[in-house]
């Protein structure tokens, strides 16, 4: 990723980033990768789509309290939902970049099943009427390209989730 260059990027409509790591020695990668990625694409037209975490999405209503932070959050994935962290804080002071931070639900679960519906939100972790919070693999895929294809999400960062 570090190789890519701005010419690499330029021709693309829209730029998905689907970095993870998990080996503590290159966990700021979550970070110093989006400020490589940033710094070549800086003043295109087209669209960097992140496939974040859940673990910076807020609990509470007035924005202050972020999931990781909670008792609920898994201790063996705190380490990553900060590193992540700092990976949206670089965008949010990024002006000169289209971006979509683009956040699964709390249980993001590679074999779901695909029911193709999908949720979209804001800031806050969505629970559903069984007060979970969950999106397959195959639906958030899904439910990427179909905020990706209207184009009507630029510079924030959004949540999907399932029913």
């Amino acid at each position: 990723m570090f190789e890519l260059e701005s010419d690499d990027l330029k021709k693309f409509d829209a730029i998905i980033d689907a970095f993870g790591m998990l080996e503590p020695r290159y966990m700021d990668q979550h970070y110093t990768s989006l400020e490589h990625l940033v710094k070549i694409s800086a003043g295109f037209e087209s669209k960097f789509y992140v496939v974040g975490g859940a673990g910076s999405l807020f609990v509470d209503n007035g924005l202050k309290i972020q999931f990781k932070d909670t008792k609920e959050f898994p201790e063996e994935y705190k380490t990553v939902a900060d590193y992540m962290s700092k990976g949206l804080d670089v965008l949010r002071k990024t002006t000169d970049v289209h971006w979509v931070y683009v956040s699964p639900a709390d249980f993001f679960d590679p074999d779901g099943p695909r029911i193709n519906t999908c949720g979209m939100a804001g800031e806050k972790l969505v629970r559903n009427s069984k007060g979970k919070s969950y999106i397959s693999y195959a639906d958030y895929s899904i439910g990427l390209l179909d905020v990706i294809e209207s184009g009507n999400v630029d510079k924030t960062r959004i949540s999907l989730y399932t029913e």
